[in-house]
């Protein structure tokens, strides 16, 4: 008898041992269904949009790097587009040392930067110019200065966006 009562301890131990066993093993099989997907693959990304745009006037700045005049369709004067379009002057201008770009929604707004400039515009010139004139992308590597000012209702509006870099 005495064999016997040494052998249940022992098989006490051995159901809990087993027991344990049995749950970690279905514990982790459980979880191996489970498993959540990652939020997208790479080829699921929603892509940015590209935002093309015509540069009508460049020159170059002595200290590195150019300035533009750039003309946009009307249709991309919105928050998204014009922050994609900060995104897209960002990558275009990353090597240069020095970036001034001006916006403009209208080519003859755009082709009148230098007379309004020159003060040599006429009031109908300077109006066409305000309202079509959405963005300056500015940028200065010497003194950090890296900033996307957006004009959604035309420079001399109130509805303004400042992206700093």
């Amino acid at each position: 008898m005495e064999q016997q009562e040494n052998k249940k301890p022992f098989n006490k131990k051995l159901t809990w041992v087993v027991l344990i066993l049995v749950l970690l093993f279905v514990v982790v099989m459980s979880g191996k269904g489970t498993e959540t997907p990652p939020s997208s693959t790479p080829s699921q990304q929603a892509q940015p949009k590209r935002i093309s745009y015509q540069i009508t006037d460049r020159w170059t700045i002595p200290n590195g790097g150019e300035g533009k005049v750039i003309v946009i369709s009307p249709d991309y004067v919105n928050d998204a587009d014009m922050v994609a379009l900060g995104d897209k002057l960002k990558s275009d201008t990353q090597n240069d040392r020095n970036a001034n770009i001006s916006v403009f929604d209208n080519a003859s707004a755009a082709a009148l930067r230098d007379k309004v400039l020159g003060d040599k515009a006429t009031t109908a010139e300077q109006d066409l110019y305000d309202a079509h004139f959405v963005g300056q992308y500015s940028k200065n590597s010497n003194t950090g200065y890296h900033q996307f000012v957006i004009y959604f209702d035309g420079v001399m509006g109130a509805n303004q966006k400042t992206i700093k870099y």
